[in-house]
């Protein structure tokens, strides 16, 4: 539920100590200054009707609740990554990251500001988090065996209650490896972006 996200996040934060300010863009088309939280903006610039800029992701982006809790979309919204862009000319734009089309808005609606959720590093994010409930799920497997029958009542001499110690083995090796791949795991740096006519190709 959306309360089990919200809490995640609080639990995230207190073991971690991490700041999770959610990524806030802000960027002035006319004089091209930019107001940035959890990430950092740099060499915005302007050719023709385009915006170009460079991203650095000091903090990784915001996962959302699932578009299935619309009821809820106030909720859903709260604290999530945001792109606003003012004094556009009258239009609709895409935003490009490294070369990606990310979101396509009018003029208006990126005054307002855009929720962002499917950067290539949120989709690297949400790559990571089902890695991790992989990982989660291989060591329940290492240590619960299927029920007690398999390790001490009638089914420990069964082909399957002789097989569980090495299962159990395996499972931990799964889940140690994919752990190692976890912590591997590195998804700040810095992006392209540009805010593109969506006619242009």
């Amino acid at each position: 539920s959306i309360g089990y996200l919200a809490l995640s996040k609080e639990i995230f934060k207190q073991l971690t100590g991490a700041n999770s300010s959610p990524w806030l863009i802000t960027l002035d088309a006319n004089n091209l200054e930019a107001q940035a939280t959890g990430v950092e903006v740099f060499d915005v610039a302007q050719k023709n009707n385009s915006l170009t800029f460079k991203v650095y992701e000091t903090n990784k982006p915001t996962l959302i609740a699932p578009k299935t809790y619309d009821k809820l979309s106030e909720i859903r919204n709260l604290n999530a990554d945001k792109l606003t862009i003012n004094n556009l000319k009258n239009g609709t734009y895409t935003l490009m990251i490294d070369g990606e089309a990310v979101a396509t808005a009018t003029s208006s609606e990126w005054g307002e500001g855009i929720i962002l959720d499917q950067t290539p590093t949120h989709q690297a994010l949400e790559k990571l988090r089902l890695k991790i409930n992989e990982k989660n799920l291989q060591f329940i497997y290492s240590w619960k065996a299927l029920n007690q029958v398999h390790i001490v009542g009638e089914r420990k001499s069964s082909k399957s209650g002789l097989a569980l110690p090495a299962e159990v083995i395996e499972f931990n090796k799964i889940s140690q490896n994919l752990q190692q791949q976890v912590v591997e795991t590195s998804i700040k740096q810095t992006r392209d972006w540009s805010i593109i006519p969506a006619t242009s190709k």
